[in-house]
């Protein structure tokens, strides 16, 4: 509305009288209070009058539930208008008053008090407030903003003091994950590493570690304070017996310490790394030089090796194969002492064009079958780049009389498929089930 001063001042009083003629006093007393904040910002002095008519409504308020909650509301428009001390005097009052009051709906003004006071900056009022609520929730609740307040205002060892008042496991879990990343942003990890004995809860135990590991791999923080949060991280995990450890080790790996954390796996003698070591495998299967940097810094048994090295070939030959991980393949191949790994590695390696390194591996392998399935992928491999001679003869390199002349039948119709077109690339593995399974079937 476009209007000159004098009119708006005008249309400003007439509003004011409008409001005093609301029915309902606390309606009217909040009306009021809002209408004199307005005119505060708009520079008109009637914002005094529109403020002492607000107060002057909370008097015909009948119900004493609903004159405390219009000093609380009225309070934050003093704050809001720079009437700091109106505001405290009013919330001081409202405090006061709230005592007098019996049963549930005390509980319910008081935390309307202390989030007031939060409102207007007075977090220690807030925290006196909150004392004299019964309801453990309801006061879980004003102590978990206290400090959040104070997280915002960057007093984190104010608020790290505060913890210890919250009752309830999930709230002060939820908080301290909030304190905890506040700590982690200003890179204050010793502190962080502190407050994480604070979360009980699964959840947030979890994010908590997640999160610790994201911001330090970040940070490229020094060896040493990787080192305090796996012995922090591990004893949690012994006391607990949940596997916070790996979830740790799995989020540094993917910020780029995968040989850190296989030097940590290779120093827990006492953990079980069987299935650590596949979890981080298989987080880790989409990028092949973390993959790769990981398995080769691993030293392990063959016992917990082994099941490792099956794991990574099964979830690579799912596809689409890759030459990105050649070298994983490679380090699998010279480290498993499983012939069926070697069939895999002999297989992935076949795949991604390196049939003559594949072939290293498969002579290795003494059980006529699963020479048969190594040999067999070199093979298909030589067939794929039209090297017919190189196909049987790798077909050939089974001496065992059954699965060599299995193997040979199924190169030679290869060959022929091959060549009037036809795919020469399906796998013989299915066959060679079935085939092995005949041969069961019937006996020596």
């Amino acid at each position: 509305m476009n209007t000159s001063s004098p009119e708006r001042i005008k249309l400003h009083s007439q509003v004011i009288n409008v409001a005093q003629e609301i029915p309902d006093p606390y309606v009217r007393a909040v009306t009021l209070a809002r209408i004199g904040h307005r005119l505060y910002l708009a520079g008109d002095a009637n914002y005094g009058k529109a403020f002492s008519l607000a107060l002057s409504a909370i008097n015909d308020i009948d119900n004493p539930f609903m004159v405390l909650k219009a000093m609380v509301d009225i309070s934050k428009y003093f704050h809001l208008s720079g009437m700091e001390e109106k505001a405290k005097d009013l919330l001081r009052s409202a405090y006061e008053g709230s005592l007098l009051l019996k049963g549930p709906a005390r509980d319910v003004v008081l935390l309307d008090i202390a989030r007031g006071a939060l409102a207007i900056g007075m977090p220690d009022e807030a925290l006196l407030y909150s004392t004299d609520i019964q309801d453990i929730q309801r006061r879980d609740l004003i102590m978990a903003e206290v400090v959040q307040f104070y997280i915002k205002r960057g007093d984190l060892r104010r608020a790290s003091s505060l913890l210890d008042g919250v009752s309830s496991e999930e709230v002060k879990s939820r908080i301290s994950f909030e304190l905890l990343n506040a700590y982690l942003r200003r890179g204050e990890f010793a502190s962080a590493l502190r407050i994480l004995p604070k979360i009980e809860v699964y959840y947030w135990v979890d994010s908590s570690i997640e999160e610790i590991a994201k911001r330090i791999s970040e940070e490229d923080a020094f060896e040493d304070v990787y080192w305090k949060f796996v012995e922090a991280i591990t004893e949690l995990s012994m006391t607990s017996g949940k596997d916070y450890l790996t979830t740790f080790l799995i989020g540094l790996s993917r910020g780029g310490k995968a040989r850190f954390v296989a030097k940590v796996l290779n120093s827990l003698a006492d953990f079980p790394r069987a299935e650590a070591v596949k979890r981080i495998a298989m987080a880790l299967i989409s990028s092949p030089r973390n993959l790769e940097e990981f398995i080769r810094e691993l030293s392990l048994p063959p016992e917990e090796f082994d099941p490792l090295a099956r794991a990574v070939m099964d979830e690579l030959l799912k596809g689409p194969v890759s030459p990105a991980y050649r070298e994983v393949a490679l380090i699998i191949g010279r480290r498993t002492e499983d012939m069926a790994v070697l069939v895999k590695v002999s297989t992935y390696l076949s795949k991604i064009g390196y049939p003559e390194e594949a072939r290293t591996f498969a002579e290795q392998i003494i059980d006529p079958y699963l020479r048969s399935l190594a040999f067999g992928a070199i093979a298909l491999a030589h067939l794929k780049r039209g090297d017919i001679d190189s196909a049987i003869e790798a077909a050939a390199e089974v001496r065992d009389r059954d699965w060599g002349s299995w193997l040979m039948g199924e190169i030679l119709v290869k060959v022929v498929e091959s060549s009037i077109g036809e795919n020469a690339e399906e796998e013989l593995s299915e066959r060679a089930r079935k085939h092995k399974k005949w041969r069961e079937d019937i006996g020596p």
